[in-house]
C-alpha cells in the first residue's frame, strides 16, 4: 500500500503521521508471550509500502486504556502545535481503540485548524493474521490527503468509514468494523477515493484546560444515592449522571442526591445509556418528568463519556458554574 501525496495550496506535501502506541503498534513478545506496543512511529509508518518517505512523530507509546484525560489533553496540545506548522497539509494520528473516540474528541474541542486531522487505529495486532492496521492507515492517509477533508473538524477513519470526532462510538469489542458515528457516518473511503455524506457540527475551539474534578456516575435500576453523594463529598465541581436508556431516567432513590448536588453549586449533566438520539433539554427524566424544575444540563446527542470530557473542558475554561454551563450547552448545540 502507498500513502498518497496530494497537492493542497501548491505544497504537494504528504500529511504527517503521529503515533501514540495502541493495537496498531502492538506485537506479541516472543519471550514472554505478552502483547505490548513495541513498534515506534517509524515501524508504524512502515506498515505502508512507502512509509519510509513519511514524516513521522511519536507522541506516546502506551496501551490506550492507561491514558488519563490529562494525558489526552497533552496529546491534543501536541497535535495543535503540529497543525500550526507552516505548510502542513494534514495529520494522521494512530491511537489505541480503547481511547480513540475520547482522544479524537478532546482534540476536536481544543484544536482549531482547517487542515484534515484524521485518527485511526487497529483491532488486530500487527503480527496477527490479516491485520487491519495497514488498510486503516492507508485509508486515513487518503482522507487526510483529500482537499474535500478540509474544514470538517477532527475525523476518524476506520474500516473504510469516515466519522466525526463528536459522534464516533466503539460499538463492538472485537470486530474490525468496531466503530459507528452516532450522528450518522460523515462519509466513506470507496475504491481509494473519499465520499462525504454530511458535514459534522462545528464549534469554537476551547482553551485546552481540564478540570479533573468532574465525575461520571452510571445509574442503574434501584441504584442508591451513595455514588452521587460520594462525588459531592470528594469535591467534584461537575457530575455527569448517565441515566437509564431513554430520556436519562433516574431512580427515585437518587433524586434527593441530585438536589444536594445542585444546591452545592455543582454542575450536573444528564446523559443516557442509549448512545443514539438526544436527551431532552432540559432533562425530564422520562414519564412523569421527575427531573423538571432542577437546573440540570442535557448531554444532547453526546455519549456519557463525551459529555464528561466536554464538562471537564468547560469547567477548565470557565470555573464559574454558570459560565461553564453556558459554554457546555453552546457546544452541545453545535454553535460556533
Amino acid at each position: 500500500m502507498t500513502a498518497k501525496a496530494v497537492t493542497v495550496g501548491g505544497t504537494g506535501l504528504t500529511p504527517k503521521l503521529l503515533t501514540t502506541g495502541g493495537t496498531i503498534a502492538t506485537k506479541i513478545d516472543p519471550l514472554t508471550g505478552v502483547s505490548r506496543p513495541s513498534m515506534d512511529g517509524s515501524d508504524v509508518a512502515r506498515l505502508l509500502a512507502h512509509g519510509d518517505a513519511l514524516e513521522v512523530g511519536e507522541l506516546d507509546r502506551r496501551p490506550s486504556w492507561t491514558l488519563t484525560l490529562d494525558d489526552m489533553r497533552g496529546i491534543a496540545a501536541s497535535i495543535r502545535a503540529e497543525a500550526e506548522v507552516p505548510g502542513r497539509t494534514g495529520l494522521v494520528i494512530t491511537v489505541g481503540t480503547s481511547a480513540l473516540e475520547y482522544v479524537a474528541y478532546v482534540t476536536d474541542l481544543f484544536v482549531d485548524a482547517s487542515l484534515p486531522i484524521v485518527f485511526t487505529g487497529a483491532m488486530r495486532k500487527a503480527d496477527e493474521p490479516a491485520p487491519d492496521g495497514p488498510r486503516n492507515l492507508e485509508d486515513a492517509f487518503i482522507v487526510a490527503g483529500s482537499e474535500e477533508s478540509w474544514d470538517r473538524g477532527v475525523l476518524v477513519c476506520f474500516a473504510q468509514r469516515i466519522m466525526s470526532a463528536r459522534g464516533v462510538y466503539k460499538q463492538h469489542r472485537s470486530d474490525n468494523d468496531a466503530f459507528i458515528d452516532v450522528g450518522g457516518d460523515a462519509g466513506a473511503v470507496v475504491d481509494g477515493h473519499v465520499s462525504y455524506l454530511r458535514r459534522p457540527a462545528s464549534h469554537r475551539a476551547l482553551a485546552g484546560k481540564i478540570d479533573s474534578s468532574v465525575e461520571m456516575v452510571k445509574v442503574y435500576p434501584g441504584a442508591s444515592d451513595a455514588l452521587l453523594d460520594a462525588a459531592r463529598h470528594r469535591g467534584a465541581r461537575g457530575v455527569v449522571a448517565e441515566g437509564t436508556p431513554g430520556s436519562g431516567g433516574m431512580p427515585p432513590s437518587m433524586i434527593n442526591s441530585l438536589h444536594r448536588l445542585v444546591d452545592d453549586g455543582i454542575v450536573v449533566v444528564i446523559s443516557s445509556r442509549a448512545p443514539l438520539g438526544r436527551v431532552p433539554d432540559p432533562p425530564t427524566g422520562g414519564t412523569g418528568s421527575p427531573l423538571s424544575g432542577l437546573p440540570l444540563l442535557s448531554a444532547g446527542d453526546l455519549t456519557s463519556e463525551k459529555a464528561w470530557i466536554l464538562l471537564s473542558a468547560a469547567l477548565g475554561e470557565n470555573p464559574d458554574p454558570a459560565l461553564a454551563s453556558e459554554l457546555f450547552s453552546a457546544v452541545v448545540g453545535g454553535s460556533r
